[in-house]
């Protein structure tokens, strides 16, 4: 028998070419696991780098600090905003940061988040709340969501934000995304709540929310914990714990909060 066969080799053909059928299928479905395998693994390790902020970085943004107007129910406020972007095209995220009752925008200067936030690549933007720091003109508590909606219009945000709200800044963060929880991914692309205040009024409200949210406390917070549990009721939560930080972690250690806001704003801008 001429032929690839050896002679006087009787051979089912069928068999053996079912046979190579077989494990030329699992080489393929072998490889292709593989390599998916590789490239989330590539992809999750290049979401823990934050890149470096040295001094060529920071030399490439540009920042300004200005009172912008924002009226609310006719009552005209001047609001005090500081701006850090890297690019002069459109930001790939808006992140808005607020803060607790004895801080201001400041703080986000001083712990570097504004520059870190805008080198990698968003829109960073920082404020002075009503009756704090620069910001002298005071609001009714009542109005405070009304507050937050005419000042994401006025920065020109609108569904791009994403706000993050320490400590007392509950009480305007959490009423602007939760009085109605169902639209509150119209209002904001994300949330990152550091032990807000008031989180028992909206947590039977939080489960019809579908916003992405970080939940971030220091693990030294005698409320974290606490506030974190109300938060978890948000279906699209995930919790990033700052071990050995008090009650103004970003600030304890300013390095593991952008870590954590690094990764949380790669998987919203993806």
């Amino acid at each position: 028998m001429g032929g690839f066969w050896p002679s006087g080799v009787n051979v089912n053909k069928p068999v053996v070419f079912g046979i190579i059928v077989s494990i030329a299928a699992i080489y393929f479905i072998y490889s292709r696991y593989a390599t998916t395998t590789t490239v989330e693994a590539d992809i999750i390790t290049s979401e823990r780098t934050m890149p470096a902020l040295d001094k060529a970085a920071v030399r490439d943004l540009r920042s300004e600090a200005k009172l912008v107007n924002v009226t609310v129910r006719n009552k005209l406020l001047r609001v005090y905003v500081v701006q850090v972007m890297k690019n002069l095209g459109k930001a790939k995220l808006d992140v808005l940061f607020l803060h607790g009752q004895k801080f201001s925008s400041e703080d986000w200067i001083r712990n570097g988040s504004l520059n870190h936030v805008a080198n990698w690549g968003y829109r960073s933007v920082a404020i002075d709340l009503p009756g704090h720091g620069k910001t002298t003109d005071t609001i009714d508590e009542l109005v405070v969501d009304e507050f937050l909606k005419a000042l994401v219009s006025s920065l020109k945000m609108k569904e791009n934000v994403v706000i993050i709200a320490p400590s007392a800044s509950g009480r305007y963060a959490l009423p602007y995304l939760f009085n109605k929880p169902e639209t509150s991914t119209d209002r904001a692309k994300g949330f990152v709540p550091i032990t807000p205040v008031g989180t028992n009024k909206y947590v039977d409200k939080f489960p019809a929310s579908q916003i992405p949210t970080l939940i971030v406390y220091g693990t030294d917070d005698k409320q974290g914990k606490e506030v974190a549990e109300d938060l978890k009721k948000l279906p699209k939560s995930e919790t990033s714990p700052i071990e050995g930080a008090g009650h103004a972690c970003y600030l304890n250690k300013p390095d593991e909060f952008h870590n954590a806001l690094y990764n949380f704003l790669i998987k919203l801008s993806s």
